[in-house]
Order: structure tokens, then C-alpha cells, then sequence
């Protein structure tokens, strides 16, 4: 069973911002208590639309300018047996995290924004049906309304 949750990142603030993802902070849990992983790994095949930060890794690339919106998608999965179903409602949580470019090579992280998601229901085709059908399902998209809060 493979997903595809879709969070639209929007920038209210009247300052560019250099996002990334922050590494290994996605959870996907559904009404059943089934979690949902990244197969082979966090990379750009399983993590769209932006960099992946990690402990000694930043990605200055991502800049969100004023006013602008970005579309994020995470491709996670779970091996199900014959017997188990999948939720139809899903807990979602992520970070990303704000750096500012010090030049030289250099970053700074500004401040992380944490997302959560409770109760999220489920919906077919969207963002499944843009990335060549690999998802099964697609949570709806509703990032965008708590991220215009946190960014504001």
C-alpha cells in the first residue's frame, strides 16, 4: 500500500525563505495504527518539491519567495497482509526547517516549523494520478492553511 501525502508550502511573510525538509521527522500513522515508511530511503524519489536537510547537510537551492506557494509530496508505504485493511483517516506530522545563507557555504537555521495533521480523510487520484499512478491514495491537501499560520 503506498501513499502520496501532498502539503503546499505558502510564504505570507515579506521575506524570501530558504526551506528544507528536516530528515527522518515524517510520520504517517492510519485509523487502524498502521505506520507508513519511505521505501529505499528519504531521498528526492520518495521526498518532491524540496531539499532534504540532514545533520551536516543543508540545501540552499529552495528559496520561497513572498506571496509564493510550493507543492511538497512525500511518497511513503506499508507491506500489508492479506487479512489488514488501511485506514481510511490518517495522522500526518513533518518539519521544515528555515535557514538563512551566510555566503561561503555557510547556513544557519533560523527556526524549525513543525506540521501536524490529525484525522485527515482519505481521497483517490489527485497527486497519485500527476506522479505516473504510483500512489494507491492521496491524503488531501491541507497544509497550506496551518503553514500560512506558522509562517506568518
Amino acid at each position: 500500500m503506498e501513499i502520496a501525502v501532498t502539503m503546499t508550502l505558502r510564504n505570507v511573510s515579506s521575506q524570501p525563505m530558504v526551506l528544507n525538509y528536516e530528515y527522518d521527522t515524517f510520520n504517517a500513522t492510519d485509523s487502524h495504527g498502521y505506520t507508513y515508511r519511505f521505501f529505499g530511503g528519504q531521498d528526492k524519489d520518495t521526498i518532491k518539491g524540496i531539499p532534504i536537510a540532514t545533520t551536516n547537510r543543508v540545501d540552499p537551492t529552495f528559496t520561497l519567495l513572498p506571496g509564493r506557494s510550493s507543492t511538497v509530496t512525500f511518497l511513503v508505504q506499508r507491506a500489508m497482509n492479506e487479512a489488514q485493511t488501511p485506514g481510511s483517516r490518517f495522522d500526518i506530522s513533518a518539519s521544515f526547517g528555515q535557514y538563512e545563507n551566510l555566503g561561503q557555504g555557510r547556513l544557519r537555521r533560523l527556526q524549525t516549523f513543525p506540521v501536524s495533521f490529525k484525522d485527515r480523510s482519505v481521497t483517490s487520484g489527485g497527486v497519485a494520478t500527476g506522479i505516473g499512478g504510483r500512489a494507491d491514495q492521496t491524503v488531501e491537501n491541507a497544509a497550506g492553511r496551518l503553514l500560512d499560520r506558522l509562517f506568518k
